[in-house]
């Protein structure tokens, strides 16, 4: 992908629109990083497909002022961490873990 593809891309994923990045290994590093990075800071909207192919969207966080049990939030995310594909998260609404495949979002805002 050329150089003004991938700042094409950066501009969608600002946007909210993340569907495309995964194509590019590269790329989808940068996101899961972005994606990391965003969840640390505040509580973010996900919408992606679930394995069994239902859609969902789930309001999220890994800020630790917002995870009522998160005396060592590294320790957590570790215990929770499958694969580098994998984003273990604070569900706000359910108040409890919850994890969703990179590869499998379709908006993240």
């Amino acid at each position: 992908m050329t150089n003004q593809g991938k700042e094409d891309e950066v501009r969608r994923w600002e946007q909210g629109d993340v569907s495309t990045l995964i194509a590019d290994s590269e790329l989808k590093t940068w996101l899961r990083e972005s994606m990391m990075k965003r969840l640390i800071e505040r509580e973010c909207t996900v919408v992606f497909t679930k394995v069994n192919g239902d859609l969902r969207e789930m309001v999220c966080t890994l800020n630790p002022d917002a995870i009522p049990e998160a005396p060592n939030l590294d320790a957590a995310i570790k215990a929770r961490a499958i694969n580098a594909d994998v984003i273990p998260v604070w569900d706000v609404n359910a108040a409890g873990w919850r994890s969703f495949r990179v590869d499998s979002t379709l908006s993240f805002t």
